[in-house]
Order: structure tokens, then C-alpha cells, then sequence
């Protein structure tokens, strides 16, 4: 008898166990389940997600922080493979999947950081928020916290509204139904299918401070400045501060406006085909990672700024330190005011709601939409000195006519007229062909261009007019170097490499120093890890 009493109260708590709320999930490969199973298949005790023992491993709440991992060891999975699972305690075997019953259509799970059958977690990242009322979730909830189903954005019915994407373009609304704050109330919510209920709140969890922009528009991901820290070989990224287990060039000193820091997140500092990083495995110096898809809506402006009340501010931050929406400059209401574009012409005031500093005030800042709150700070972050120059009067083009010499001359008919003194003879023609102002090298790997100025100078800026006739992108992933050694490769980075949108500028301006600028007596050009011609029209160097 008591080992019967000992069965049935195991199956008791079997069933009862499965049947708790938290084992419910809807994704067919267990995305979403945040269930408390803590056995394999075959029986193995799962190891906690937060240890290294018996099997070491990248799978931690750190790098996966809406995967549902964190000081336990049950099952999940939160990478996207075929099912849940889990590393077990058993040494001989890493790891095995779990078996949590069947997925159940009409549960609404904790997380819905979800986008299909097979995993694809492409839209996982928007998940992450961090303004205490949401407004800039951009995930995929869309029930209301009673379980309704929402209403699209684009629809009027069952009820009409001017929630609309045209009538708040930066609301993250669209041909979409998912929960959204675009107008600075209480929380995220949405109007709902239910005739008989026009809106309600929806749950998506708790802000997350850490949380990052994963945004980015440019192909090669250069102006990627999110969170992801793994490569696509799940290889963690060393930190670009660190010179172990990889030793390297691409440091924030070198690369100033690459985003890079003292953190291991996935950067394109050098142009490359995507964004990157060194790994922590020492057999495998760097390798591309995952962010996604660019998205062409996603045109980061810029958020740089140096005067320190934030007077050059023209960025696109429209909350203050508070959370509350700013109204535009060009509205009078709720606030009427004189703070507008034609008072202010210099203020970077105009038909926005951007935090602005028109008057000289402490700070930025703005009126609000909260008609008892006239006008709050914002939060802006930083200055930084390198994003203006105030060059100073008797700065001078110091190359022009100076020796000069290049890797290689173009062959063919074009080669005697195209050699390296035809980038510092004050020809500025961009028709590299029928004008034949512009140096040209042969198509090789990693051509160069440099410049001996005869002395040493104080370098502000390195001033390119590219060709405008044809093929200007063969300027992409140019590197401009400073410095007293002749071997141009031994003298520091000036400013930063020419990729993404610089290609499309003419002339090309890369700064060297503002208040501080570079010392040196020889500047060079160089494509970098490209094999192309190396066409510079004329090359400026700007120096006192």
C-alpha cells in the first residue's frame, strides 16, 4: 500500500504540475515557454542557465536577456532552435531537449517575443523597452491585458479613431495591430476587436534600462549601434577595450565615431561587409554577427552635440527627463509661447517636437503636451568635443603642389596623365576620365596615396573631392593616416574611415582634431582590406 500512496502522489503532482498556468505556451518550437520542466527527454537534470559546470557555454542571461533564462535550470529556448532544452548536470552528455507537452493555440504567453514556426526571431529584439511608459516598444503584443484581440492601427472599426500612422508618424503604428503608446499616456495599449470595449492597457513586462536601439539603415551595418554581442557562429565578443585574446587596432581612440567602447557589442568600424567583433576564442580571431535586417524607415539622426547647454543640440529626443511628449515648436496649444522658428531662426526650431536650446538656458528642453507641466529638460546624455570644430583663422591647405607618390600608376593609355601629383594640384575637376585631374592607381589589393608636406603641421582636417563621373563607392572603406613616419602605416588614424554615407559626399571631410589636432609631416590614403582603384581628385590637407 505505500508504495501505491507513494505512485499516486507522484502522478498527483505530475498532473498537477502540467497543468499550472506558467507551462502554457503557443510557439511550435517552445519559444515562449516559461514553464518550470527541469528534466531531458532522457531523464537528465538540466544545469542552471547562470553556471559553467560540468559544461561551459554563451547561453546566459546576459547575452540572451528575453530568453527566459536566469538562476534556474529549466528548459527553454531561447535561441530559436527545434524545441526547449537544456545543458544537463551529466558531464558525458552537453545537452538534450526537453518535453513539455503540446503547444496550446489559444495561450497567451508571458513573452511574445515571437515571429513563426520556425523560430525566427527577427523581431525579438523590439521586445526590449526602456521609457517607464513604454512609448518606444516596438514589440509584437497584441492583447490587451484582459486577453482582448487589438484592433489594427489602419482600421475604423468596430471603432473609429485618429490614432492613426499618418497622424502620428513616430508612434511605431502601421498595418499592424500591436500594442503602442503613441500619444504619452499611462502605458502601451490598443483598441481592441470588442465592439463593446474600446481600449485597454496591454502587458509587456517591465522596462529594461539596458535597453538599446537595435535600429539600423545602412547595409553594411556601420551605423549599427545596438546590443547583440554573440557572432553568428555564437562566438562571445571580447570588448573593444581588451587586447586579449586578440590583439588589434580598432580601438575607440583609433575609431572615435564608430561607436565602439568599453563594451563587446557587434560594430562595423572599418567598412566591412557587416557588423563584427573579435571573439573570447582565442583559435578565432573575429567573425560577423547577426542584427538583423536594415531597415530604410531607420534613419538615425544626429544625436552628437559639444556646447555643453546643448545650444548645437539637433538631434531627435521629444520626451523630457519626466517621460512627458513634447509639444511641436510650431503648435500654440496646449502652450502658447514665442519660442518658434521665426523668432528663433538659429535655434533648430521648426515643425518637430525635438528637444531644443533656442535661448541660451541651462539645458535643452521643451513645452510638453501636458497642459499642467509647461515645459521640462530633457536628457540628451553627453557633450562631445569632437562633434564641433571652430577651426582656427589661419588654417590653410598645406598639400598643394607638395611630392607626393601612390602604390601604383594606372595602366594603359591614361597612365602618364594620371599620376599621384595630380591629387595636390589644385585642379578640384571630379571627371576623373575626360578631365584627367585625378590621381589612379591599378586595381590591387589595399592601394595607397600619400603626401610628404616637407614639415611637420598641425592637421585638422583631411579635405577628399572624389570622382563624381562614375564608381565613387571605390572610395568605400578609405583610411586616412597621420604622422611623422615615412612608413605611413606606422602613423595613427585620422577621423574616421570613409564608408556608408560619406562615400555618397563630395567633397569628403575627415576630421582629425578639433581642439586637438594631429601632429605630422606625412598624410596618407588607403583602401582598406579592398582590392579596387584608389581615384582621389584632390586631397586638402587643412593644417596651421
Amino acid at each position: 500500500m505505500t508504495m501505491i500512496a507513494i505512485l499516486l502522489t507522484t502522478i498527483f503532482i505530475v498532473v498537477d504540475f502540467s497543468e499550472s498556468a506558467s507551462e502554457c505556451y503557443h510557439a511550435v518550437d517552445g519559444y515562449d515557454y516559461r514553464g518550470t520542466v527541469s528534466m531531458t527527454v532522457n531523464g537528465y537534470t538540466c544545469q542552471k542557465w547562470t553556471e559553467q559546470s560540468p559544461h561551459s557555454h554563451t547561453r546566459t542571461p546576459e547575452n540572451y536577456p528575453n530568453g527566459g533564462l536566469g538562476e534556474h535550470n529549466y528548459c527553454r529556448n531561447q535561441a530559436g532552435w527545434s524545441g526547449v532544452w537544456c545543458y544537463t548536470t551529466d558531464s558525458s552528455v552537453r545537452w538534450e531537449l526537453c518535453d513539455i507537452g503540446q503547444p496550446d493555440e489559444n495561450c497567451v504567453p508571458d513573452s511574445e517575443c515571437y515571429n513563426g514556426s520556425d523560430g525566427n526571431e527577427e523581431n525579438c529584439a523590439n521586445e526590449c523597452y526602456h521609457a517607464v511608459d513604454a512609448y518606444d516598444y516596438r514589440g509584437t503584443v497584441s492583447r490587451t491585458e484582459n486577453g482582448r484581440t487589438c484592433q489594427k492601427w489602419t482600421e475604423q472599426s468596430p471603432h473609429s479613431h485618429t490614432r492613426t500612422p499618418e497622424n502620428y508618424p513616430n508612434g511605431g503604428l502601421g498595418e499592424h495591430n500591436y500594442c503602442r503608446n503613441p500619444a504619452g499616456w499611462s502605458g502601451v495599449w490598443c483598441y481592441t476587436t470588442d465592439p463593446y470595449n474600446r481600449w485597454e492597457l496591454c502587458d509587456i513586462g517591465q522596462p529594461d534600462e539596458h535597453c538599446a536601439n537595435e535600429c539600423y539603415h545602412e547595409s553594411d551595418g556601420n551605423d549599427y549601434r545596438g546590443t547583440v554581442s554573440m557572432t553568428v557562429n555564437w562566438n562571445t565578443c571580447q570588448e573593444w577595450t581588451e587586447q586579449s585574446p586578440h590583439s588589434h587596432s580598432k580601438t575607440p581612440e583609433n575609431y572615435p565615431n564608430a561607436g565602439l567602447g568599453e563594451h563587446n557589442y557587434c560594430r562595423n568600424p572599418d567598412g566591412g561587409d557587416g557588423a563584427w567583433c573579435y571573439t573570447t576564442d582565442s583559435s578565432v580571431r573575429l567573425e560577423l554577427c547577426d542584427i538583423g535586417q536594415p531597415e530604410e524607415n531607420c534613419e538615425p539622426a544626429n544625436e552628437c552635440y559639444h556646447e555643453s547647454d546643448g545650444s548645437d543640440y539637433r538631434g531627435t529626443v521629444s520626451r523630457t527627463i519626466d517621460g512627458r511628449t513634447c509639444q511641436k515648436w510650431t503648435e500654440q496649444s496646449p502652450h502658447s509661447h514665442t519660442r518658434t522658428p521665426e523668432n528663433y531662426p538659429d535655434g533648430g526650431l521648426g515643425e518637430h517636437n525635438y528637444c531644443r536650446n533656442p535661448a541660451g538656458w541651462s539645458g535643452v528642453w521643451c513645452y510638453t503636451t501636458d497642459p499642467y507641466n509647461r515645459w521640462e529638460l530633457c536628457d540628451i546624455g553627453q557633450p562631445d568635443e569632437n562633434c564641433a570644430c571652430e577651426f582656427p583663422d589661419n588654417m590653410r591647405n598645406v598639400a598643394q603642389g607638395k611630392s607626393s607618390t601612390q602604390s601604383s600608376l594606372k595602366s594603359g593609355k591614361l597612365g602618364p596623365d594620371v599620376g599621384p601629383e595630380k591629387a595636390v594640384d589644385g585642379d578640384y575637376n571630379p571627371d576623373a576620365k575626360s578631365g584627367l585631374s585625378c590621381s589612379w592607381t591599378n586595381k590591387e589589393m589595399q592601394p595607397w596615396w600619400k603626401v610628404d608636406l616637407g614639415q611637420i603641421f598641425s592637421i585638422y582636417e583631411v579635405v577628399i573631392t572624389n570622382r563624381e563621373d562614375c564608381c565613387s563607392f571605390r572610395i568605400k572603406n578609405a583610411e586616412v593616416r597621420v604622422g611623422n613616419s615615412e612608413n605611413f602605416e606606422d602613423n595613427p588614424v585620422c577621423g574616421m574611415m570613409i564608408i556608408g554615407r560619406m562615400t555618397k559626399e563630395n567633397p569628403i571631410h575627415v576630421r582629425c582634431g578639433c581642439e586637438t589636432p594631429m601632429e605630422g609631416r606625412f598624410v596618407s590614403i588607403q583602401l582598406i582590406d579592398r582590392e579596387n582603384m584608389l581615384t582621389l581628385c584632390e586631397v586638402e590637407v587643412m593644417a596651421t
